[in-house]
């Protein structure tokens, strides 16, 4: 599967030795506490990646996106016919004038001049041409080319991320909805996956019909009709369930994979969670405790099957970033940080320190969560998507300073925001 196409790995030695040098002595910075910089990123072009514009209406579709069959989780509300609002990519520039982005923007600074893109979620770019991954799609556009490579919902449902091998012409690629995590060669060939369900992450209803997983009276009566009507038994998780089962808020559905920068022979992936018990998630303090940092095994095949925990007891990590060096971060969502990681040796990982978001204007009667954490190492900027402030923080910190841009519309559902 592999060639022997090598590339140098760029180490970003200066980022990792300041990020160090800065959490010498303190273990967490407060972004609340950091500087206001209205004109901070002037002239750099943002992009995000708008899942949809429904955001109720695509965390209940994925309440119910854990449907079996043959005893594996895979599908969504979509796929079963109930087409939800469609989602788009967004540019613009950074400039003294953006105070904010209204919705109008999505007419007149779309990315790409399609308007079809289901769910868009992470991209890579890999010389002229850009990966984009959405609902059970990758897109590929080249110029003024677009092409679509669609995938069966067990094969590619919800994916969360896409990274390039910097080692070898493969694509690793998240996907949700299946708990699994897969490789993809340059022209999509599906080449290897690694099951969080094989993994023995989770556990299953039994084989036999689809399920549609759900809560008592969370849809009207006709939803569930409609449903029922392409042929999924109607699970009740309040009753019916068994304590360990994934849900949306008790799941183990892998986030984000990179392959590791210095070990070709390894992907690091976060899991959202491992088994968490329902009694977990009534009490705030323990919500999403269970989520993990991994590192998945590869041969001249694929995925071996053999992983190593790296992390434990992580707050639904999401996003997982490379900053050079031997330094890292992700996010943890339900606990409003961003966590910088050490590796102190081989596939040996502690934290460094954090970034706290917690203490800005959130809702009141909502907890934190920090969807993503990007950073770019050209300009020393860390770009955030806050869901509790609906906004936009971007982040220098280095000089201890923040701008925030608030996206107007409470209903979109942003899940990336790139400076390029």
């Amino acid at each position: 599967m592999f060639g022997s196409r090598f590339q140098e790995i760029k180490t970003f030695t200066h980022v990792s030795n300041t990020l160090l040098d800065l959490f010498g002595t303190t273990t967490s910075y407060d972004i609340a506490d950091f500087a206001i910089d209205p004109n901070l990123g002037n002239g750099i072009p943002l992009v995000l990646t708008i899942k949809g514009y429904d955001a109720q209406r695509l965390q209940r579709n994925f309440r119910g996106s854990k449907n079996t069959s043959n005893g594996a989780a895979f599908g969504t509300v979509e796929d079963c016919g109930l087409q939800g609002r469609l989602g788009g990519v967004l540019h613009v520039t950074l400039s003294s004038e953006l105070l904010a982005i209204p919705a109008s923007y999505l007419s007149t600074n779309k990315l790409f001049r399609y308007t079809e893109i289901s769910n868009p979620r992470d991209f890579f770019e890999l010389g002229e041409t850009i990966f984009l991954v959405s609902h059970n799609t990758i897109y590929t556009i080249r110029k003024n080319t677009f092409a679509t490579h669609k995938f069966g919902s067990n094969v590619m449902s919800t994916p969360h991320s896409i990274d390039h091998s910097k080692y070898y012409n493969t694509f690793v690629v998240t996907t949700s909805g299946t708990d699994t995590v897969k490789l993809f060669d340059t022209s999509l060939k599906l080449l290897s996956t690694w099951s969080a369900i094989d993994n023995g992450y989770n556990y299953s209803l039994g084989k036999g019909v689809q399920k549609f997983l759900t809560y008592v009276n969370q849809y009207s009566a006709d939803y569930i009709d409609e449903v029922k009507s392409y042929g999924y038994e109607i699970i009740e998780l309040d009753k019916d369930c068994p304590k360990d089962f994934p849900t949306a808020v008790q799941t183990t559905h892998p986030n984000s994979a990179i392959f590791h920068p210095k070990y070709p022979e390894y992907v690091l992936v976060t899991l959202f969670g491992s088994k968490l018990s329902n009694a977990s998630v009534v009490s705030s303090q323990e919500y999403g405790s269970g989520g993990q940092l991994l590192a998945l095994e590869l041969d001249s095949s694929g995925f071996t099957g053999k992983y190593k925990v790296i992390l434990r007891n992580l707050y639904n990590p999401h996003c997982l970033n490379y900053l050079g060096g031997d330094i890292y971060a992700l996010t943890q969502s339900s606990k409003g940080v961003l966590t910088i990681l050490q590796e102190t040796g081989f596939l040996e990982f502690e934290i460094v320190g954090n970034l706290d978001f917690t203490n800005l204007a959130h809702k009141k009667e909502s907890r934190p969560w920090l969807q993503s954490v990007e950073y770019n190492t050209k300009y020393g900027l860390f770009t955030a998507v806050d869901t509790q402030t609906q906004s936009i923080e971007i982040i220098d910190l280095h000089s201890k300073r923040r701008r925030s841009i608030p996206y107007l519309d409470e209903n979109w559902a942003v899940h990336l925001a790139k400076l390029l």
